[in-house]
C-alpha cells in the first residue's frame, strides 16, 4: 500500500477519512475497505463519499449487512453514462468480503484481457463463489478455462453470453457439479458439448 496512486492505497485514505469510523465493527471497516478498493480500481471513486452506504453501491447485502454480491453491470447500473472504466482483474481486496457469492461484471469491455484471466482473478478473489456474471464483455478473443474451473467448485450458475468466446466447451465442466445452469449464446463455440455434463445432476438450463 506504498504506492499513493494505488486503488488500495486511496481506499485506504477514504476510510481513514470518514467521520464514522470509529462507529463501525471491525468486519464493517473491512467491507468498505474492500467496496472502495473495487470501485477505486474500476475508476468509479467518484461514488465514494463521507456516510457512503456499502449495501447500496453496487451492492446487495445478507440481513447481517454483509456483502453478498457485487453488480458493476453497466446496463442495471447506469444506461446513459455506463462506467468510466472497469479492471479485470478483481483486487485481492474483495477475500475480505466473506460472504461475497456473486460477481456481475456484464457490459464492461474486457478486451484487455483473456476470460482465462479473469475467471482466474475471480476465483482467488472470491472463493466462495456461486454465480458469474460477464454478459457482452468483449473479451480479447479467448477460449472457455479449462484448469481454472476446478477453481470454481461452489459455481452454480455462470453467464458469458457474447462475449467473444471460441471453441468447445472443455470436459473440465463436469467439475462444477453443483452448476445449475450456465449461458454460453452468441459466441463462436462448437455446438458439441462435452459428454462431462452428464455429470451435472443439478443442471437445469445451458445455452450455446
Amino acid at each position: 500500500m506504498v504506492d499513493p496512486e494505488s486503488p488500495q492505497y486511496k481506499a485506504y485514505a477514504w476510510l481513514r477519512g470518514d467521520p464514522d469510523l470509529k462507529r463501525y465493527s471491525a468486519w464493517r471497516r473491512e467491507q468498505r475497505f474492500a467496496l472502495a478498493t473495487f470501485l477505486i480500481a474500476s475508476n468509479v471513486e467518484s461514488k465514494l463519499r463521507a456516510g457512503f452506504d456499502s449495501c447500496l453501491a453496487f451492492t446487495s447485502c445478507g440481513t447481517s449487512g454483509r456483502i453478498k454480491a457485487i453488480t458493476q453491470n453497466k446496463t442495471k447500473q447506469n444506461k446513459t453514462k455506463g462506467f468510466p472504466g472497469f479492471s479485470p482483474s478483481l483486487p485481492p481486496e474483495l477475500t475480505l468480503l466473506t460472504d461475497l457469492v456473486e460477481i456481475d461484471v456484464s457490459r464492461n469491455v474486457l478486451s484487455t484481457t483473456s476470460l482465462e484471466d479473469f475467471v482466474l482473478s475471480a476465483a482467488s478473489s472470491a472463493p466462495a463463489l456461486q454465480v458469474l456474471g460477464c454478459n457482452h464483455c468483449n473479451f480479447g478473443k479467448t477460449t472457455l478455462p479449462t484448469e481454472q474451473l476446478d477453481l470454481h467448485s461452489n459455481l452454480k450458475e455462470f453467464r458469458m453470453e457474447q462475449s467473444n468466446i471460441t471453441g468447445t466447451v472443455p470436459s473440465e465442466i463436469g467439475l462444477l457439479t453443483l452448476l445449475k445452469g450456465f449461458s454460453l449464446d452468441r459466441n463462436r463455440l462448437d455446438a458439441n458439448l462435452a459428454k462431462e455434463i452428464g455429470r451435472l445432476t443439478q443442471l437445469e438450463f445451458g445455452t450455446i
